[in-house]
C-alpha cells in the first residue's frame, strides 16, 4: 500500500462522489413537526448539488437544514445505496389578516377576545412555546397580554406565519359601548293611512315599515340609550334633506322604549309627505366614534330591499321621487364585517353578531379561492381583470356616464354559476359559459370556468345582474357579496348576497361599476 493512500480513499469515501444517474423519487414532509426523514450520517444538499453535507442526527428540522422559511427550497437527500429523494420546500404563507382585539372589561379580569379567527387557526398566550386550536369565530376568555393567533398546519401545509395581538384593559368608552350594543336600539316607522307603528329593537331580524302594500314611509323614531347622539338627514318628499332632530313628548307617545333612552324624529306627520332617503350616524356625546357600526338598508318603491349601508351613507333615494316602504336597522360590534351578515332575498333576515357566534364549527376549511372579473365598458370594450377581493378594487367607470354592457366572472372549476342578467330591452337573460376569443385578454390561471352576464356587440346596458354560486368541494365555507354602482344620483349600493339582484330591474338605468368579493358564510 503507498503511504497516504488509505488517507485518499477515506476522503473520497466520506466526499462521496456523486452518481452522474441516481435514482431520484419525490419525498414527504412533515408539515406539523416540520421535517424530513432524513436518517444520521446520510447526505444531503440545498444547493443543486454542488455541496453534501452529512446529517448529524435524524428527523432533522428544516431550520438546521437552512431553510429561512421566506424563501422555498429544494434539498435532496442520498441515502446509503445511491439512491436519491427531493424535498421541494415552500415558504412559511403569510400570517392571518383582519383579525381584532377586544380588551378585558377592566384590569385582572379574563374576559378578553379576539375576533375574526376560524376553525383553520390556533393561538397561543405563552409566546409560541404551546398553541390551542380555535374554535368558533372568536377566542375568548383571554386575560390581559400578548396572543399569538396563525393557521394551524396540515398535511399539506406548514403552520402559518403568526400575528400577535394585545389584550388591554378596555377604556371606560368601550366599556360603554359594549353595553350600548346589550341594550340595543329601539325604532319605530310612520306609515301612510296606518300611523305609528308598533316599536321593534333594532337587533332583532325584524323591520319596521310595510312591504307590497304601496304604503309610504312618512317618519320614523330611533330610541337611543343615553350618553349617546344621533346625526344624520332624512330626504323627504318636496322638501329635501331634513336634519334629525329629538323628538318631543307628545310624538313619543305610545312608543314604549326602556328608562335613560333619548328618542329621535325622522321625517314628518300629518303632512302626506313620503321618506325617500335617510343617512344615520351614532355618536358619543362627546363627539367621539364608538366602537360600533350602525347598518340599515331600506325598501324602495318597485326595486325592494336595497343592499346594507352604514354610517352616514343614505339608504333609498334621493332625487328620484321614489317612495321609501320600509327600514331594517342593524348595530354590531365594529370588527363585523358588512360580508358577515346575511341577507336573503326580500326577506328581513340579517343574523346577529350573536347568530354568527354561535355557527357550529366544522372541522377543516379550505384556503380562500380566487375569483376574477371584468366589465366590457361602452366605448371602451373590456377593462383589466380584476380580482374579486375585500378591498377598494372595483371594474367600471362610475360617473363617467359610460354603461357596463357584459361583466364576465371566473370561478374555479369547483363551483357552478347560475343567475341572470338583467339587460336593456330583453329584461332576464340567462348567465352564459364563454371561452376561446369571448375570453382574449383575461389572463387567468389554468382549471377556471368563466361566466357571462350581459351582451356585447349590441349597444345595450346591463341593469342588475343576480350572482348564484353554486359551492363545490374544498370551498364550501364561501360564498359571494357584489355590489353597483347606479348611474346619476343613485350611486354605489350596499352589498347583496349570493342569489340576490343588485342593480334596478325596470329602472332603465344603467350600471357603469362593479365590485365582487369572497367572503365566510
Amino acid at each position: 500500500m503507498k503511504a497516504g493512500e488509505n488517507t485518499i480513499q477515506n476522503l473520497l469515501k466520506d466526499k462521496e462522489a456523486v452518481d452522474p444517474t441516481p435514482s431520484v423519487k419525490d419525498g414527504k414532509i412533515n408539515f406539523i413537526e416540520e421535517t424530513i426523514p432524513i436518517k444520521a450520517g446520510e447526505r444531503y444538499t440545498t444547493d443543486g448539488g454542488k455541496t453534501w453535507n452529512k446529517a448529524p442526527e435524524s428527523d432533522m428540522k428544516l431550520t438546521d437544514l437552512g431553510w429561512d422559511e421566506d424563501t422555498p427550497m429544494t434539498i435532496i437527500v442520498r441515502n446509503n445505496t445511491g439512491g436519491e429523494t427531493k424535498y421541494d420546500v415552500p415558504a412559511r404563507g403569510e400570517a392571518p389578516t383582519k383579525l381584532t382585539a377586544e380588551g378585558v372589561s377592566e384590569a385582572g379580569l379574563t374576559d378578553g377576545r379576539i375576533h375574526g379567527v376560524n376553525n383553520t387557526m390556533e393561538y397561543s398566550t405563552d409566546g409560541g412555546k404551546t398553541w390551542q386550536k380555535v374554535i368558533g369565530n372568536s377566542i375568548e376568555g383571554l386575560k390581559e397580554g400578548d396572543v399569538m393567533v396563525r393557521i394551524a398546519a396540515t398535511d399539506k401545509a406548514f403552520a402559518s406565519k403568526p400575528v400577535t395581538l394585545t389584550i388591554k384593559a378596555k377604556s371606560d368608552a368601550e366599556a360603554k359601548d359594549k353595553a350600548f350594543i346589550e341594550k340595543g336600539v329601539y325604532y319605530r316607522a310612520h306609515v301612510q293611512n296606518i300611523g305609528w307603528m308598533a316599536g321593534v329593537r333594532a337587533d332583532t331580524n325584524t323591520f319596521v315599515g310595510t312591504t307590497g302594500q304601496a304604503l309610504r314611509m312618512e317618519a320614523l323614531q330611533i330610541a337611543i340609550p343615553e350618553g349617546y347622539s344621533l346625526e344624520g338627514f332624512g330626504h323627504v318628499q318636496n322638501i329635501g334633506d331634513v336634519e334629525i332632530r329629538k323628538a318631543t313628548a307628545d310624538e313619543t307617545r305610545g312608543f314604549t322604549v326602556p328608562e335613560g333612552y333619548t328618542v329621535y324624529m325622522i321625517g314628518t306627520t300629518g303632512q302626506g309627505l313620503r321618506m325617500e332617503a335617510v343617512s344615520l350616524h351614532i355618536v358619543r356625546s362627546d363627539g367621539t366614534e364608538p366602537t360600533f357600526n350602525v347598518q340599515y338598508r331600506a325598501h324602495v318603491q318597485n326595486y325592494g330591499w336595497q343592499g346594507l349601508v352604514r354610517n352616514d351613507s343614505f339608504a333609498g333615494t334621493r332625487g328620484g321621487s321614489i317612495r321609501m316602504e320600509a327600514l331594517q336597522l342593524i348595530v354590531t360590534s365594529a370588527e363585523k364585517e358588512e360580508s358577515e351578515l346575511s341577507l336573503m332575498g326580500d326577506a328581513a333576515t340579517s343574523r346577529t353578531p350573536g347568530e354568527i357566534a354561535n355557527d357550529q364549527p366544522v372541522e377543516t376549511e379550505a384556503a380562500m379561492p380566487k375569483l376574477y372579473y371584468r366589465t366590457h365598458i361602452s366605448n371602451v370594450g373590456w377593462l383589466d381583470t380584476t380580482e374579486a377581493t375585500a378591498k377598494d378594487d372595483f371594474s367600471g367607470t362610475p360617473g363617467s356616464g359610460k354603461r357596463i354592457e357584459a361583466i364576465q366572472i371566473a370561478v374555479p372549476k369547483e363551483f357552478t354559476v347560475e343567475g341572470y342578467g338583467h339587460v336593456q330591452d330583453m329584461g332576464d337573460v340567462d348567465v352564459t359559459v364563454v371561452n376561446g376569443d369571448e375570453l382574449k385578454g383575461m389572463n387567468l390561471p389554468e382549471g377556471y370556468t368563466v361566466y357571462q352576464f350581459g351582451t356585447t356587440g349590441q349597444s345595450k346596458r346591463l341593469e342588475a345582474l343576480s350572482i348564484n354560486l353554486l359551492e363545490g368541494g374544498q370551498y364550501s365555507d364561501y360564498t359571494v357579496k357584489y355590489r353597483s354602482c347606479i348611474e346619476g344620483k343613485f350611486g354605489w349600493q350596499g352589498y347583496v348576497n349570493n342569489g340576490s339582484f343588485s342593480g334596478l330591474r325596470n329602472g332603465g338605468k344603467r350600471l357603469e361599476a362593479f365590485q365582487l368579493i369572497v367572503a365566510h358564510k
